[in-house]
């Protein structure tokens, strides 16, 4: 029988292709955000993470050296979803700082409205974390303090007559919207009339010209 020279490949001669590392780490980036959301971040073990993403328990920690890390990572992305929602606001009425911060809360009304709704992740992350001083709690709180510094600069810009006071009172709105939709129900009276009554917060506690008439819309016959 004639060959080419060369030896016929067998199972044992193939080369597995191996996943690149960014797209295991972003794979359990994207199990662990959903685990940790769902059961808590001390409740769920690396075990349980590398057993769900299908890898070694090696491998995981080769793309996050430690379970604080991993952690670390998720809290980017949710910080950045946030900043989405945010963004949205602004785009809505770049011009208009009291109407911005009401769409911002109606945006996360939308959020905490659906069904698979699992909770305020960084509430969470405070109460997995008995000790103020952990890192996580750390950023936790500064997170909440850039969001009630940025709320403020909006209120001054809306000519409120006490902005710390209207800072500090939308953001207590806004994280007791968050705690309600998990403890009352997404679809409870507290979640449905939380925007109603973050509007009239604010227009009690902004300026007369904060939130300008609204353009009339005439239906073409």
């Amino acid at each position: 029988m004639e060959t080419n020279g060369t030896a016929p490949e067998t199972p044992h001669a193939e080369r597995r292709q191996r996943t690149p590392l960014a797209v295991t780490r972003e794979r359990v980036l994207g199990i662990a955000e959903q685990l940790f959301r769902r059961n808590g971040v001390q409740a769920v073990s690396v075990d349980a993470i590398a057993q769900a993403a299908g890898i070694k328990k090696m491998t995981l920690y080769r793309c996050f050296p430690s379970k604080e890390e991993l952690v670390m990572a998720c809290m980017d992305q949710w910080e950045a979803a946030f900043r989405t929602l945010w963004n949205e606001a602004r785009d809505q009425y770049p011009d208009e700082p009291a109407r911005r911060l009401l769409a911002l809360f109606q945006l996360v009304v939308g959020l905490v409205s659906k069904p698979d709704y699992s909770g305020n992740i960084f509430v969470h992350l405070m109460t997995d974390y008995a000790d103020p001083e952990h890192p996580v709690c750390i950023r936790v709180r500064e997170q909440k303090a850039s969001l009630r510094a940025d709320v403020r600069t909006l209120l001054i810009k809306a000519e409120a007559s006490d902005p710390d006071q209207l800072a500090d009172t939308y953001c207590l709105l806004l994280e007791g919207l968050l705690i309600a939709a998990r403890t009352y129900g997404f679809d409870s009276g507290p979640v449905r009339n939380a925007a109603a009554i973050a509007e009239k917060t604010l227009r009690q506690g902004c300026g007369s010209r904060a939130f300008p008439p609204e353009p009339r819309r005439f239906r073409r016959w």
